[in-house]
């Protein structure tokens, strides 16, 4: 039977995962939402205002940086990177809302990646001040006496590669995205164009056999 045979071909756990999947949704969700259309009505409203919530975060958040970073304690170093941070991260929250508003939902996710980036750059600034420290003002580990010259510099360096590598690897990741999906693109469009004789007329077939014999055979004949 075409549907024992497919069940044979599918793995175990995709098997458990379709069960379990239809499982809840006739016994846990409405009639309404019960296919997969429904489902995805369902769980669109929630997304919606997550993501409503993330921008309005972000917008507030990098405001607030932004009036901040030129109180710095470290030198211009950090506060130029730090305003740079939150103008970037307001841009492309902004880009972002922009574009899911007119439904360029390509852009929209491109440009909510970068602001997530950036708005991890708190997270990594972590890591980063301890490597900086390590590597500028290697003293303040052993409670000798620190230069405050090299500490604001460990500080300016951590600053900047707290977002920037951050907005890196996502370009990266999108680069690489963007010629992955383009190879795709070409490969499909090569297969749409191979001729292929499965399914072709008999017509066809007796053009290409002609086609493949020595040149010193007869002159092709196309039937009619």
């Amino acid at each position: 039977m075409p549907g024992s045979s497919r069940c044979h071909r599918t793995p175990a756990t995709i098997r458990c995962w379709s069960v379990t999947s239809s499982f809840v949704r006739r016994r846990c969700l409405p009639p309404a939402c019960r296919s997969g259309h429904g489902f995805a009505n369902l769980i669109r409203p929630f997304i919606a205002g997550a993501g409503e919530s993330y921008v309005a975060a972000a917008l507030t958040a990098s405001v607030c940086v932004m009036i901040i970073s030129p109180m710095g304690l470290y030198g211009a170093n950090q506060r130029v990177a730090n305003t740079m941070l939150a103008l970037l991260w307001l841009g492309t929250t902004l880009a972002g809302f922009r574009a899911i508003r007119q439904r360029r939902y390509a852009d929209h996710r491109q440009w909510m990646l970068r602001s997530v980036a950036l708005a991890f750059a708190i997270i990594a600034n972590r890591a980063w001040t301890a490597i900086a420290l390590a590597v500028f003002v290697p003293e303040i580990y052993t409670g000798a006496e620190v230069d405050s010259t090299s500490l604001s510099q460990a500080i300016g360096v951590a600053s900047w590669m707290s977002w920037v590598v951050n907005l890196l690897i996502v370009e990266w990741w999108l680069h690489r995205r963007r010629s992955s999906d383009r190879r795709m693109g070409e490969v499909r469009q090569q297969s749409s164009s191979r001729i292929t004789t499965r399914g072709n007329p008999p017509e066809t077939a007796l053009v290409l056999a002609a086609l493949v014999k020595p040149a010193s055979s007869k002159s092709l004949r196309v039937p009619t």
